[in-house]
């Protein structure tokens, strides 16, 4: 008996090629898992995990986070279980994170079409943005995968009505609201405009089903109510500009040029068959759930409290992709093009993002390992991070007792630090940050330890050891007149320059230093403070803020006053940490 052997085709099974592509974005992520660092907002979820009882989680775990309770209860029974070691705590949110991508597939394949669906896992596969929030332990990576398999179930309910995708819907929507506001955002919109593109689906049936979603959230009301009367993440994030949107497609594009020119092509591309080809409701309906959670973010941040950062619109991003690569799911030869998009997306990530080395050399991991390598136990520590709990997460499993004399430099002003450093007795010292510090402070402490044994820049992370040997001279140092100009600097795109000026004036007289365009038109100053110390100087610093351009500065020392002795003022230039918001930003 003879019969027909048939190749199979991994391609024509949808869930054999979801399995595929889950592999795939999996080795991305999980790659050196055991060096992945943590980052501040893990290291402070740990910190927050120190507690007795679920009562007390909640209370001084979940409500200062600002984000909603299941992921921080999520850790807090899982490392119970499992313990602390940062690559054992990363894992389920990495497999998550990759089986986002898979779901990614198999909702926009069979939502629109199969090309369609595979050039959004193309993008997710290697996009640095989506591999940094699944290997994050927190809540993107669970968000992400949530609010996906809400669209694919919502869009099997649509096409099927039955009733157990409908309740799958409102578990799936709990959890979503249980995991991140902003998620839960693009989720309502989600619903909301389904009716757009499924005829069985009416506008009652979205409202029965945020009424079963509300009525199982109801219990964690209180905790919304804390965090909706702070209204945003404080302070430290700024209200967005109107280019926000742009640089949030450059950074979802690995900064590549050419991804970045595919994506506006197939945007133009896709608004013309909106507005001049026959109205595609589908095409309407996957922008509109990106462009409204985009414009609620970006006016909520406008007028009330800022809360839109790029990772506010990764769960509402891959709508925005279907929509911008759509225009493309009629090239032909197949698999072609994603594999393009894969190919380039992944030459980003390793050439020109270089993420494996940018990403995993960062913050306090990087900090306590130059400590480890470069420094001795009884070494007198300065560092600036959160808490020390941060520190001592490192520490503790190495044979290394930290000599702590300050983890929070920013709490103590610039000229007690100048005395604090004055009175150590050591020959060496650390001075390190692992989230950011004033450069201020490391050139305060260059006043008394003017020998750098080691010096370091990462992301959000500058770690120096300085010693009081004596050197003969600064090369670095130029010695200027009153109101004179050092040459002109130029500065290339997304560099950072450090000025520094010091003056051993015991007079009070003090100094303003300036930093020009070639306009001569003052763009930065500084006033110099008086330190207190062994020594009496007075310092100011500027850094450079990075510029996606170059540019050409000039710098310019001048005293407050002409009363008094007139010491000469000395400058130096340095190369600031051109990488300290580079995972966000463009490399320098």
């Amino acid at each position: 008996m003879t019969g027909k052997i048939h190749s199979f085709n991994w391609t024509k099974n949808p869930f054999y090629t979801a399995g595929v592509l889950f592999l795939i974005a999996f080795l991305f992520r999980v790659y050196h898992l055991s060096q992945i660092p943590m980052m501040n907002d893990e290291l402070s979820a740990l910190y927050r995990l120190q507690v007795n009882d679920f009562t007390t989680l909640i209370t001084q775990g979940v409500i200062p986070d600002g984000h909603p309770a299941f992921t921080q209860i999520f850790l807090y029974y899982y490392t119970k279980f499992f313990g602390f070691s940062s690559g054992i705590i990363k894992l389920p949110f990495i497999f998550f994170g990759a089986l986002s991508v898979a779901v990614a597939y198999l909702y926009f394949s069979d939502f629109i079409n199969k090309q369609t669906g595979f050039m959004v896992a193309a993008l997710m596969l290697s996009g640095q943005f989506f591999i940094m929030h699944s290997q994050t332990a927190r809540p993107y990576a669970f968000a992400l995968f949530f609010m996906l398999i809400a669209a694919y179930t919502w869009n099997l309910y649509g096409k099927k009505q039955l009733i157990k995708y409908f309740w799958f819907t409102v578990f799936i929507g709990l959890l979503i609201a249980s995991t991140h506001y902003l998620a839960f955002l693009a989720f309502v919109f989600l619903i909301i405009l389904s009716p757009l593109v499924y005829p069985s689906i009416r506008l009652k049936h979205a409202v029965y089903l945020f009424g079963l979603i509300l009525l199982f959230y109801s219990s964690q009301f209180f905790i919304f109510y804390k965090h909706f009367a702070v209204g945003g993440v404080g302070t430290w994030l700024g209200k967005p500009n109107y280019t926000f949107i742009y640089s949030f497609l450059e950074y979802v594009s690995n900064y590549s040029s050419l991804l970045l020119f595919i994506l506006f092509v197939g945007i133009f591309a896709g608004l013309v068959f909106i507005f001049i080809s026959p109205i595609d409701k589908k095409l309407i309906y996957l922008l509109s759930v990106f462009m409204l959670t985009f414009c609620v973010e970006f006016f909520y941040s406008i007028f009330r409290n800022p809360i839109l950062q790029f990772p506010s619109l990764l769960f509402a991003i891959p709508f925005g992709l279907a929509f911008m690569v759509n225009a493309f799911s009629n090239v032909r030869y197949g698999l072609l093009f994603p594999v393009l998009l894969f190919a380039f997306q992944t030459y980003a990530l390793l050439i020109q993002r270089n993420h494996y080395t940018n990403f995993y050399k960062q913050g306090y991991l990087a900090s306590t390992q130059a400590i480890l390598t470069n420094t001795t136990s009884n070494t007198p520590l300065l560092l600036n991070g959160n808490q020390q709990y941060y520190f001592d997460y490192y520490f503790k499993n190495k044979d290394y007792i930290p000599n702590y004399v300050s983890t929070r430099i920013d709490s103590i002003s610039v000229e007690h630090f100048s005395e604090l450093v004055s009175s150590i007795q050591s020959d060496t010292i650390v001075v390190a940050h692992a989230f950011f510090l004033s450069p201020l402070y490391f050139e305060t402490a260059r006043l008394y330890f003017p020998k750098v044994i080691y010096h370091e820049q990462h992301l959000f992370n500058e770690t120096m050891v300085l010693s009081k040997e004596d050197i003969s001279k600064e090369k670095d140092f130029s010695n200027v007149k009153l109101s004179s100009k050092l040459k002109s600097f130029l500065i290339k795109p997304h560099e950072i320059l450090r000025f520094t000026a010091v003056s051993n004036d015991s007079s009070n007289i003090g100094f303003t230093l300036y930093l020009l365009n070639l306009k001569d038109e003052i763009i930065a100053e500084s006033i110099s403070i008086q330190l207190i110390g062994t020594k009496q100087y007075q310092i100011a610093c500027i850094e450079t803020p990075p510029k996606n351009y170059s540019q050409v500065v000039k710098i310019e020392a001048s005293y407050m006053s002409q009363i008094g002795s007139k010491l000469p003022i000395n400058i130096k230039c340095e190369k600031g940490n051109g990488l300290l918001f580079s995972s966000i930003l463009p490399l320098p």
